[in-house]
């Protein structure tokens, strides 16, 4: 199974675009802070209309700890499934944490561009 992992702030089109780059996506996890929350439901209900398997999990962009502590329970609860981690959203410290916990859970991170 596929498993992506996106962190986002007000931002939100380089989710999809991620998601279309590296197709087959199984599961979605959006980790959303609580200023973007409105942001992060409206994303949750297009991909999930667009067929994607999504659940959202709240994070506080500012706490090193509560951008990790996620991203390494969700990697716990798919043990044997490819992992990806798109590091292009949130702030510096989320795109950080993002990063590195990629690293420490054997997760693909990518980069999403603008076209």
């Amino acid at each position: 199974m596929n498993v992506h992992i996106i962190p986002h702030g007000r931002a939100t089109s380089h989710v999809k675009r991620g998601l279309r780059a590296y197709s087959g996506a199984d599961k979605v996890y959006l980790l959303t802070s609580d200023a973007f929350e409105s942001e992060g439901i409206e994303l949750e209900a297009d991909l999930q209309e667009f067929g994607y398997d999504v659940e959202s999990r709240l994070i506080d962009a500012f706490d090193l700890r509560d951008v990790v502590d996620p991203i390494v329970s969700i990697a716990k609860e798919h043990p044997g499934d490819d992992l990806f981690i798109n590091i292009t959203g949130g702030t510096n410290l989320v795109a950080g944490g993002a990063t590195s916990s990629a690293f420490f859970i054997g997760a693909t991170p990518y980069y999403v561009l603008e076209p």
